[in-house]
């Protein structure tokens, strides 16, 4: 791990899907440091002598599982690690800006680089280029997958470990792919296709993106076949899923240490998502294998020749967390484990009436804002991670002139509330939940419930409640989960400069992350009226031992209810069943502003 003593040096590429002994190692030194000043220095220590990017990664998971640090405020991994969210080409010009201010100490210019989002179109994928390399929605998922990175043991995870960790990988992934599939009908295009692995892989994939050391991402071509060198991978990959959909169909998992253990039972799919993940609380990872991180070696196609094999020094933007999300393979990836997800729900059948419907509930009316959509340009401040040393964050407004920044389109939307009006025969505690589904397929064609919400409807919001007899009225316009973009470390020092100077209180957000709340909707359409989607809202009281308290320190506390994730629209959908008083649909339209 030290460099001349160790598997990594500093100047590798580092993935921790390649090195996750090395990443465990390091985050143990620094999660278990006795004090909050140990730790400091075990950081200091620790920066100077292992690779970089293996650092950066243990310290965020640090900063974020120990209870001392739970007031840190994290900068963007995007001001730390720019290779991972811009391209190559764009980082050279960056650094020779650097070069050239460090010349003319005086010059205080703006440097702003251009983000070119539409610099080719290999397919019809390209065209989401503006959501796929949006730095919110890869900095989401690095931060979702922070929370229980499955490399991590529940003794490494200690009180912050959520006991439905398997059940929330799954549904998060199911959250993220139904937002991507919104995102391709406002494109024109249906839901991802899937892939045979005796057949060719369609999609290719050029990063543009290089490492530190200069060794560039892997590329993709499209319509590849899969390598003979690849072999054992898939072979492995293969046999670890027909062993988990035999699970699923059998209503059993295989443990190693407790024998045969029901999936239909409570806890039952949690125990699924973690089997799947391949995470420490799997029930017998040597069975069941790790099929995420497995295929993401496999679609990376960066182990498919002898040399690349032997060197294993060519991780993919499948193999981090940062750049997962802009490859389109992985939402081929994850449309397969997602499939097993709905395998599971399938095979447990449609809700009874009794367990959706609600006669002391009525939702007499639901009232929603305009829904508008339109691109607006983000500035990043990235001088912090290029290879010429920066300034120090603690810089005046003057000297932030003089950093190197990025200008990148990005979707928003105009901001818009929700009024839902229940009518309550008694006193009760509920749990409403708002979801958000299109109308039409990518023809044109109305789409039917069932096929809607399998792949499509995405949770936008949930929340519980008080209800008194008679009528209730609730009205939302900040959404649980979401959350707006993060200030530029040199925005928070001139706040905390400001509070510092006038005595002021300044507000500090607990939690790290959530879903981008600008990419809440998908595209509008700025002719014909807008885009037709609907709005679903059920209203549910809340169980006797509801509502559950979980304090998540990437998203945040709250009280939730104990019911399935994606409740009541995880199983399978029976239309007829969903015209009781307590749950409506609302047909809506979103604009987009040109």
């Amino acid at each position: 791990m030290y460099e001349g003593n160790a598997t990594l040096g500093q100047e590798a590429a580092y993935s921790l899907y390649e090195h996750r002994r090395e990443t465990v190692a390091v985050y143990r030194v620094l999660a278990k440091a006795i004090d909050f000043d140990t730790f400091v220095r075990a950081s200091l220590y620790m920066r100077n002598r292992v690779n970089p990017q293996l650092f950066v990664l243990a310290f965020y998971l640090a900063v974020i599982h120990r209870h001392d640090t739970r007031n840190l405020r994290l900068p963007p991994v995007y001001e730390l690690q720019p290779h991972l969210f811009y391209r190559t080409d764009l980082l050279q010009r960056a650094n020779r800006l650097q070069l050239q201010a460090a010349a003319a100490a005086d010059d205080n210019n703006d440097n702003v680089l251009e983000y070119d989002q539409a610099r080719y179109r290999q397919s019809d994928d390209d065209k989401l280029n503006y959501l796929t390399e949006d730095v919110g929605w890869n900095e989401y998922y690095f931060y979702f997958r922070c929370q229980h990175p499955w490399p991590l043991t529940a003794d490494d995870l200690g009180t912050y470990r959520y006991e439905r960790r398997g059940e929330e990988y799954l549904y998060r992934h199911r959250h993220l792919l139904a937002r991507y599939n919104l995102e391709r009908l406002a494109n024109g295009l249906g839901p991802t296709e899937s892939f045979d692995y005796d057949l060719e892989f369609g999609p290719g994939y050029q990063a543009d993106m290089s490492y530190p050391n200069g060794l560039p991402f892997p590329a993709r071509p499209a319509n590849i076949k899969f390598s003979r060198y690849q072999r054992d991978d898939i072979a492995n990959t293969v046999r670890y899923e027909e062993r988990l959909i035999d699970a699923i169909d059998s209503g059993y998992a295989n443990s190693r240490l407790y024998g045969r253990i029901d999936l239909n039972g409570a806890g039952g799919l949690n125990v699924l998502g973690n089997t799947i993940e391949g995470n420490d609380d799997s029930v017998n990872r040597h069975y069941y294998g790790n099929v995420d991180a497995s295929m993401r070696r496999v679609l990376g196609f960066n182990h498919n020749s002898y040399e690349q094999r032997k060197s294993h020094e060519h991780p993919s933007a499948l193999e981090h967390l940062p750049t997962s999300l802009r490859d389109p393979a992985f939402y081929r990836l994850y449309g397969r484990i997602v499939r097993l997800y709905h395998r599971y729900k399938e095979n447990r059948g449609p809700y009874k009436p009794r367990d959706i419907h609600f006669p002391d509930l009525e939702i007499a009316s639901v009232e929603v804002g305009e829904l508008r959509t339109y691109f607006d340009d983000f500035e990043t401040t990235i001088s912090h991670g290029l290879v010429v040393a920066a300034a120090p964050s603690n810089v005046s407004e003057e000297e932030e002139e003089g950093l190197i920044k990025v200008r990148q389109r990005r979707l928003n939307r105009e901001p818009f509330g929700i009024n839902v009006t229940i009518r309550a025969t008694k006193y009760s505690r509920v749990v409403v939940k708002t979801f958000l589904g299109p109308m039409h397929d990518e023809h044109g064609v109305e789409m039917d419930l069932a096929t809607a919400a399998k792949h499509y409807y995405v949770e936008i919001d949930h929340y519980v409640g008080t209800v008194y007899k008679g009528q209730n009225r609730f009205y939302r316009g900040d959404f649980n989960n979401v959350v707006a973009d993060s200030d530029s470390t040199e925005s928070y020092y001139r706040k905390l400069e400001l509070a510092d100077d006038y005595l002021r209180n300044l507000s500090h957000e607990a939690r790290i992350s959530g879903f981008p709340a600008r990419l809440l909707l998908p595209r509008g359409r700025a002719s014909l009226g807008g885009r037709p989607m609907r709005l679903f809202v059920h209203a549910a009281p809340l169980l006797d031992d509801e509502p559950l308290y979980h304090d998540s320190r990437v998203f945040g506390a709250g009280l939730y209810d104990a019911r399935p994730a994606g409740y009541p629209l995880d199983r399978p959908v029976l239309q007829e069943d969903f015209r009781a008083p307590n749950m409506r649909f609302v047909d809506v339209l979103v604009h987009h502003r040109e």
